[in-house]
């Protein structure tokens, strides 16, 4: 009887152990854009200019993105802007900076169209995140060009270094809807033109719409520009 106990009990103690061991684990399915280190969080993080050109590229509203360090481009190549086609990107600046200079055709660091949306902020307690642009060959320059999507800027510097001989702002707004609700678009010492510059010269696009509620301020001639006010005044959208 004894024995019989014995091998009673390490039946037992097998089939738990079998059962422990073969317990189907939670897993994290990879998502489309893999590829990215994941912090705790939940954030997908930035290291280099190449992957911020496919998050921008293959973002979708269920990912979010953060900055993991600076980012410092120097490049002479055209069609190289953070360009945004229709999906939807999420950017945490956490507290660091992404700065291109080039000579190139690129106008912008940022272009948002076809209806894409690009909320950039930081939630850096240092609050020294912030997006940078310089392009000695373009003709307007600016850190992001709206040309018919919704963006929203909730935090972070945005500024252009280097204006000499060429027309600045910050915010080149084209077409779609934008909203301004914090960060600083200039500094102190910034040479740029206009803070933000809403035109439209296309009749088949949308006159773009600009929110302000709460921000700081810096430019060399005027925070806004309207071109043509005209156009504006005829569709209601300046009152």
């Amino acid at each position: 009887m004894k024995k019989h106990g014995y091998k009673v009990w390490l039946s037992i103690l097998f089939s738990l152990f079998l059962s422990v061991i073969l317990l189907p684990t939670e897993t994290k399915a990879a998502p489309y854009n893999d590829g990215y280190e994941v912090d705790d969080q939940g954030f997908r993080l930035i290291h280099t200019y190449d992957e911020l050109r496919r998050a921008a590229l293959e973002a979708t509203w269920e990912d979010q993105y953060r900055l993991a360090n600076d980012i410092d481009q120097i490049d002479s190549k055209n069609d190289y802007k953070l360009d945004m086609n229709g999906n939807y990107l999420s950017l945490d600046l956490n507290g660091y900076k992404i700065s291109r200079s080039t000579v190139s055709t690129d106008n912008a660091l940022f272009r948002v169209m076809n209806d894409a949306v690009l909320e950039i902020s930081d939630s850096s307690e240092s609050g020294t995140g912030g997006c940078y642009f310089t392009n000695r060959a373009g003709n307007h320059t600016s850190v992001i060009n709206n040309m018919g999507g919704a963006l929203y800027i909730y935090g972070g510097t945005f500024d252009i270094p280097d204006t000499e001989g060429i027309d600045t702002s910050i915010l080149l707004l084209e077409s779609g809807q934008t909203y301004i609700e914090g960060g600083s678009l200039g500094t102190k010492d910034t040479k740029v033109d206009y803070c933000v510059v809403l035109t439209h010269q296309n009749m088949y696009t949308e006159v773009p719409v600009c929110y302000i509620s709460d921000g700081t301020f810096y430019a060399y001639y005027g925070n806004i520009e309207i071109s043509p006010v005209s156009t504006f005044i005829k569709y209601g959208y300046l009152f």
